[in-house]
């Protein structure tokens, strides 16, 4: 069963589509017209963003000019003005908090002659974005030892989840048009439903940062990048965006609505399940997306553009998010049990920009967890949705208190490659950077034979110059290459774990010995040296 929600940004009304195998059904939990209330994310038990930021409360009143009051006890007392809102939204009246340390339990009054709202239960912390497709959005209860992981969840008490329903609009809604989950702490019945990578992102941070963690979820399974990303970043990266008017009127019409069930339509779901949530200061975002692009070439472009119109839309709305806040993301875990290349290397590649390793020159502020060693070909959920839940979160938590809580002494990142070069006998000598290797098999590695100079045709993808090279003579961080295959043609380049599933369940070639970490896939030209940690693979 699934449906389809619009609500145009400029009405207080909405209209539903609702559609199933079994015709027209009734969805709960829809935001209705907004009288004296307050906005569709707001509730008890939420977490707002704590200092260094101001976190921001907003709501609908249909009094325009009249006064509101906000009071938290010890902390602050506030007044505002109802004024107009967006287009012919009924009036908005909007409170900026000051930066708040205390994590509280809080309560939270608003007064207006209209009535009074409540906030109860409401901690200051940090508020993370969880977004994606359906590696995000699967479910806790879907893991391995799923009773055994939600048992030891509900000790987290001081994390909250929210849940926002997926719904996909033409137009940019101010406000969700529905809230699958609303703010609650965590329970059996909430926890199950819950994403697995957010969560147990979230509780190893908690284990380290001791504060409160808001989790917002915000994801749609097999959805594309181009769903969630905003027009000018499609724009900027040569897209041109569908159009979505009806030929015979020029608006967009129930009709051509319908047309589009499935997301797939360009900017969708930046419409309707993130351009929403703008209003409200986050700390950061962490993302699982990128199966369902099958253009390495776009994403590139892509992806870089998706993170700096977030940031552009989260830091000039009435929020006060960072503007450079902290991005992660999770590099796409294998799928088939075969030995086919497809076009999951090219993405994983096109996730760092073409780096293999974040954060770069290109994208900062950005942190990432590498899952290409985590196959799941027995998956029950099919095997592009590994059930290794629990790691992926707890690699992605690293590099987020490396890169997003300035724990600098994390080990965060598997080894990278800092020089690469013929050393004669037919060998290539590769140095990494950083901890000693863990050495877990000598295969994985190809070299590419060619007399002719590097180009975009020769040592791509499927060129039929790439070789396997096994690896020989490891000692700490370097280890030789046998080249012997190459003969007399000079090796042009090499790559690393450039497959769709590169190897069994952690059991790729390269890892850190002190962090267990892998190493990620690349493809550099031979011979390379990397100078420092910021320049490009």
């Amino acid at each position: 069963m699934q449906a389809w929600m619009h609500r145009d940004a400029h009405l207080c009304t909405s209209v539903t589509v609702l559609i199933s195998v079994l015709g027209l059904i009734r969805v709960s939990n829809t935001v209705g017209p907004p009288g004296f209330s307050l906005a569709s994310y707001y509730g008890d038990h939420m977490v707002l963003q704590r200092s260094p930021y101001q976190a921001v409360i907003w709501g609908y009143s249909p009094r325009l000019g009249d006064v509101v009051s906000l009071t938290i006890p010890d902390i602050t007392h506030l007044s505002s003005t109802v004024v107009p809102g967006p287009g012919h939204l009924a009036g908005v009246w909007r409170f900026t908090l000051p930066m708040v340390e205390n994590p509280g339990p809080h309560n939270i009054t608003i007064v207006s002659s209209s009535g009074t709202l409540s906030l109860h239960d409401i901690l200051f912390g940090d508020v993370w974005v969880c977004s994606g497709q359906s590696n995000m959005v699967f479910r806790m209860e879907q893991i391995n030892n799923s009773t055994l992981e939600i048992q030891a969840a509900l000790k987290y008490d001081k994390i909250r989840v929210f849940m926002a329903s997926k719904v996909q609009s033409f137009s940019a809604l101010y406000d969700l048009h529905e809230v699958s989950t609303p703010w609650t702490k965590p329970t059996k019945e909430s926890l199950r439903s819950f994403s697995a990578v957010c969560l147990f992102y979230a509780m190893n941070i908690r284990d380290s940062i001791h504060r409160p963690l808001g989790l917002v979820l915000a994801a749609w399974d097999g959805t594309a990048i181009e769903t969630w990303s905003p027009p000018d970043a499609l724009t900027s990266c040569g897209l041109r965006l569908h159009q979505y008017n009806d030929p015979k009127t020029g608006v967009s019409s129930l009709e051509t609505e319908k047309k589009w069930f499935v997301p797939g339509a360009h900017t969708v779901l930046w419409n309707a399940m993130i351009h929403p949530l703008l209003n409200m200061t986050i700390y950061g975002v962490i993302w699982y997306q990128g199966e369902s692009n099958t253009r390495a070439e776009f994403y590139q472009c892509g992806f870089r553009a998706m993170i700096q119109g977030w940031r552009r839309g989260f830091s000039r709305s009435h929020g006060k998010t960072s503007p450079e806040f902290p991005f992660g993301f999770v590099q796409l875990a294998p799928d088939r049990p075969s030995h086919v290349i497809s076009h999951f290397p090219g993405i994983r590649w096109q996730q760092t920009h073409g780096y293999g390793y974040v954060p770069n020159p290109a994208m900062e502020a950005v942190f990432m967890a590498v899952a290409m060693d985590l196959p799941d070909f027995d998956s029950p959920h099919g095997s592009l949705h590994p059930r290794y839940k629990k790691d992926i979160g707890w690699r992605l938590s690293r590099s987020g208190l490396a890169m997003a809580y300035d724990q600098r002494d994390v080990l965060y990142q598997g080894p990278l490659p800092q020089r690469i070069g013929v050393t004669g006998d037919l060998l290539l000598s590769v140095i990494y950077t950083g901890e000693p290797l863990d050495i877990r098999q000598t295969t994985g590695f190809e070299v590419c034979c060619s007399p002719r100079p590097v180009s975009d045709r020769t040592c791509s993808d499927l060129d039929s110059s790439w070789l396997p090279a096994a690896i020989e003579g490891h000692r700490g961080s370097e280890f030789t290459l046998d080249i012997t295959g190459c003969g007399k043609i000079p090796v042009t380049r090499v790559r690393y774990a450039w497959r769709e599933s590169p190897c069994q369940f952690k059991a790729c070639a390269v890892y850190g010995r002190m962090s267990g970490l892998p190493g990620p896939p690349f493809m550099v030209p031979v011979p390379f040296e990397k100078v420092d940690c910021d320049d490009q693979l």
